[in-house]
């Protein structure tokens, strides 16, 4: 299971996830969000992950020169996309960057699968979220029965997932490859050591 940790502001929260062997560590660079991030802070963040975990920076319709200033000045390896991006820029992205990882968020509805289906040839990892006008993610679950149509494409799978959900949610889909967590692991607005503890204790118990 590929497992990614999401949203963090603080420095000890990152050094705790990186001890526990996540795949994935994100920041949120959008202003909306609660979970925001200013690029100085993504880059003394993302310096603490080493080069094994992926560095994922989160972003939501952002213009080429906010890319490329993260790729400059950061250790960011991966954008994930959260917005309304078409594949056409997309795919810009992939021509400038061919080695930086595209991770792209879909929000989970009836038309789903044929939305992934545009997107593919250009992204790395697809991420199932709980729908809303609340960019960067909800801490709500949704019906995962939406996912239940989607054969052949792998997903990471995201919205109000945590250590008591999670053994469930792992049998809804034969592409589920992972879990996308941000809500989850909190308390009270940080990151929680036992929160992150207890969700990769259950992940490693089920295997």
């Amino acid at each position: 299971m590929y497992i990614k940790f999401c949203g963090f502001k603080r420095l000890v929260e990152v050094e705790v996830a990186v001890e526990l062997g996540v795949n994935a560590i994100g920041f949120i660079h959008y202003p909306k969000s609660k979970r925001h991030v200013s690029i100085e802070e993504m880059k003394t963040l993302s310096q603490a992950i080493p080069s094994k975990i992926d560095r994922v920076a989160v972003l939501v319709n952002p213009k080429m020169a906010l890319i490329d200033e993260i790729l400059t000045q950061t250790s960011i390896n991966t954008i994930q996309l959260h917005g309304n991006e078409e594949p056409g820029y997309i795919k810009d992205i992939k021509d400038k960057y061919p080695d930086v990882k595209i991770f792209k968020a879909i929000p989970a509805s009836t038309k789903t699968s044929r939305i992934m289906r545009l997107y593919e040839s250009l992204v790395d990892v697809f991420i199932i979220d709980t729908p809303s006008s609340q960019r960067g993610g909800t801490g709500e679950t949704f019906k995962w029965s939406l996912v239940k149509a989607i054969k052949d494409t792998p997903f990471l799978l995201a919205g109000g997932i945590n250590s008591d959900n999670v053994e469930q949610a792992k049998h809804i889909s034969q592409c589920l490859i992972g879990f996308d967590l941000s809500s989850g692991i909190e308390v009270d607005g940080y990151k929680s050591q036992e929160k992150m503890e207890a969700f990769i204790n259950t992940i490693k118990r089920s295997v």
